[in-house]
């Protein structure tokens, strides 16, 4: 988990204030203010902050008693930044506010279920085809039918790792 972290206020007293500088690795410009709009407590980040180069950035709040709260992303569609959110009410104040790298979110996104709904049947074709090619190349023995159904079982695992490999290369050209 990365964790880059921010010092901000102690509470929601008052009607703005402005943290100090972000200090991280990878989020290490820029600062964010806290203000009350309309009786909605609102987390802003400044127009110099540079959006982490990591997968699926998200704010992230830790209360005085050391609570931490994983909030919305900080990319929305279309490379925007959502640089503004409303703090939820059961959040009752603020000792720190992160920007949270949500790696393990990336991994069971919608992507990779659609991904998964591509690739099966791309998948099955190849194993059957394997398997059925093979199949036909028995001619003589039980023996031969033993060594013929390794091969196919082989090719197949080969098959389907480098068919998951151009997959990803694909998916990762057209931000799949």
């Amino acid at each position: 988990m990365l964790a880059l972290v921010l010092a901000a206020a102690n509470s929601f007293a008052g009607d703005g204030h402005k943290s100090g500088a972000f200090q991280g690795a990878k989020a290490n410009t820029g600062f964010v203010t806290h203000t009350t709009e309309g009786g909605k407590s609102m987390l802003t980040l400044s127009d110099d902050f540079v959006t982490p180069q990591t997968p699926d950035p998200h704010w992230q709040v830790v209360d005085s008693k050391g609570n931490t709260y994983l909030l919305q992303k900080l990319m929305i569609k279309g490379d925007k930044m959502n640089k503004s959110i409303e703090v939820p009410k059961y959040v009752h104040d603020i000792a720190k506010v992160q920007i949270w790298c949500a790696f393990a979110e990336v991994n069971l996104g919608e992507a990779a279920i659609l991904a998964g709904l591509v690739k099966a049947p791309v998948f099955a074709v190849l194993i059957g085809t394997v398997g059925a090619y093979r199949g036909m190349q028995v001619r003589e023995s039980a023996r031969e039918l033993g060594r013929l159904t390794t091969v196919a079982v082989v090719q197949s695992i080969f098959m389907v790792i480098l068919a998951d490999a151009l997959f990803a290369v694909l998916f990762v050209k057209i931000d799949f």
